[in-house]
């Protein structure tokens, strides 16, 4: 966020030069007030541009150069040990809140006097103007159609023609929308101190167009110029509208005396151009993404040696749609093994099977689920059942502690079962309740694509190790595992990859490479990390103990490894949300 920001202001401040450089002396007005209103826009807009480079990639080695996000485990425990908590970002955005509180009081207050001032003062409507008659001595100012004057300057003819024409051309051209838009970014952004000068900018620019206006109308210049001057005492500035600004009046004279040429202003106009480019292209974001090659072309490469499945493979396909066409229930973790296999068959053996049920082999999309609170009396149900579990955030909970919660605190949820059905016509009965939070729906259900991903990719490389020693030849089990996780990166969408940066799975060993990793030798720091991490990527079925002095330890190991040595370490653990929730 602080790079966003120190972008966007970089930008404020370049388009700012060129402007007091190029474009603050000319006479294009109306030009430059649209141009000042937009750099805002611009220069808030330009940071949060991406520009994305795909690059077509052969499969590597996994690249844990960057620790992996979070996985769903419905069943573990947090042992209770202190946390060390960094307090900056609560305090840097108290204050960041504090200075708002104060600029929208200070915003409304100011709002609330010109309403009470309309309110509480005689009015008198001349064409689409309202002159509010005020008893203080004033200088005219404006707020949108409100021309607020002195009541007895007024009564007495003694306010010159050509100051109140000069009010109306501020309530005709609208001049009141500008100076609140830039309040209310001033609210937003009251740190940025470009704000503070661009808003001077804007309210010069708003009499320039006055003036001009006024003269354009066939005044004397020498004439108007005099009554400016005259009026420049006791001027008074007002927040919210437009008053005649004494401050500046030296530029203002100069400027009525300034006429450009077409060509000149053309010129000027021309070089934005080149100078958006430049912000755009300096100060946008740039992500270089890898996208792998198909999965026909890396299962080519893979499998170059190797024709089809085994009989192996064969026989747990076939057990599987046994069970499918006997049951017709889906199994998602057995379907994608036999979606895998069914890949690695030749178009023999293809002919010689029945096809896997595909149509229920959908990529799971985060885009289209849609949240869905329970009503109280389902909230009560699974408060008194004794056959559900309930798990909150992935968290086991007991179930008596739902009365702790109301039907808004829990944003999604979804009804498990782990009894596969006898048959066909068996009934659905749950035996499991998930429950999500707001911020438990955004770590781990929004994730779930790359929560299943990295479960997969840690038992690929498991299975690596399995394979580094032991005698057989056999990868069977390695090309089924690699498929799938090819399969499941290719159907990744662009946000989850920029978001999450899945690694890819390593290339499919031979021998001679496990052979070289086998030698290779690793520090005692690396030998430490890999203990903790190995134990945290392979958690027990029984229910996984996280110690909270094991969980600081593997981070802060994990920081002091070279680049070099997160390459050639354990992956980083892919710790669930609870757990990783106070390292965020």
């Amino acid at each position: 966020m602080l790079l966003l920001l120190l972008k966007s202001s970089a930008c404020l401040a370049i388009f700012m030069l060129f402007y007091k450089i190029c474009l603050e002396q000319t006479s294009a007005h109306k030009f430059k007030r649209i141009y000042l209103v937009g750099i805002i826009l611009i220069s808030i807009g330009i940071p949060f541009i991406t520009f994305t480079n795909y690059i077509e990639t052969q499969p590597l080695l996994v690249d844990t150069s960057l620790p992996l996000n979070y996985a769903n485990i419905p069943n573990y425990e947090i042992e209770e040990t202190k946390i060390s908590h960094d307090y900056l970002p609560y305090i840097l955005w108290s204050l960041y809140g504090f200075g708002v509180i104060l600029f929208s009081s200070r915003f409304f207050k100011n709002l609330y006097l010109l309403i009470k001032k309309i309110s509480h003062n005689p009015k008198y409507k001349h064409e689409s103007f309202i002159h509010v008659l005020l008893q203080d001595p004033v200088i005219p100012h404006t707020f949108f159609n409100y021309i607020f004057i002195n009541k007895t300057s007024f009564e007495q003819h003694t306010i010159p023609t050509e100051i109140l024409l000069h009010e109306q051309i501020h309530a005709r051209q609208k001049h009141s929308l500008d100076i609140l838009f830039i309040e209310i970014i001033q609210i937003v952004f009251w740190f940025n101190p470009l704000l503070y000068f661009i808003k001077k900018d804007i309210k010069l620019n708003h009499e320039f167009l006055a003036d001009h206006t006024v003269l354009k109308s066939g005044l004397d210049t020498s004439n108007y110029q005099n009554i400016l001057l005259a009026f420049s005492s006791n001027a008074k500035q007002y927040s919210l509208s437009n008053a005649i600004n004494y401050s500046l009046i030296k530029k203002r004279l100069t400027i009525m005396k300034t006429q450009t040429s077409k060509t000149a202003l053309f010129l000027r106009s021309f070089l934005i151009l080149p100078i958006l480019a430049l912000s755009i292209y300096g100060f946008s974001q740039k992500v270089t993404v890898e996208k792998p090659q198909s999965i026909e072309e890396i299962s080519l490469q893979d499998n170059q040696s190797i024709e089809g499945a085994t009989e192996n493979m064969m026989k747990e396909y076939n057990d599987y749609m046994t069970e499918y066409e006997n049951t017709k229930s889906i199994h998602h973790d057995k379907l994608k093994r036999a979606a895998a296999i069914y890949s690695l068959m030749t178009d023999a053996q293809r002919a010689t099977v029945k096809k896997y049920p595909e149509t229920f082999l959908r990529s799971f999309n985060p885009g289209k689920i849609k949240l869905k609170h329970p009503t109280q009396s389902e909230l009560d149900s699974w408060k008194n059942s004794t056959e559900l579990t309930i798990s909150l955030d992935g968290l086991r909970m007991t179930n008596t502690e739902l009365s702790n919660y109301t039907p808004s605190d829990i944003v999604y949820f979804r009804l498990t079962s782990n009894k596969p059905r006898k048959n066909k016509n068996e009934n659905f009965t749950p035996n499991g309740c998930s429950l999500y939070t707001k911020e438990g729906f955004k770590h781990i259900i929004l994730k779930q694509n790359f929560n299943d991903y990295h479960r997969l990719l840690i038992k690929y490389v498991n299975e690596i190790d399995v394979f580094s020693t032991s005698n057989h030849s056999d990868n069977s089990e390695l090309r089924i595992l690699k498929t799938q996780l090819d399969n499941l990166y290719t159907n990744f969408s662009d946000k989850e990859i920029k978001d999450y940066n899945p690694p890819k799975a390593p290339a499919l060993p031979t021998k001679d490479k496990v052979k070289i990793l086998e030698n290779k030798t690793v520090s005692e720091k690396v030998e430490k990390y890999n203990a903790l991490a190995k134990k945290y990527n392979n958690p027990n079925s029984s229910g996984q103990r996280y110690s909270r002095p094991e969980i600081q330890l593997l981070y802060s190991l994990y920081k002091q490894l070279s680049n070099e040595e997160k390459i050639n370490a354990e992956i980083f653990p892919n710790l669930p949300y609870p757990v990783r929730k106070g390292y965020e």
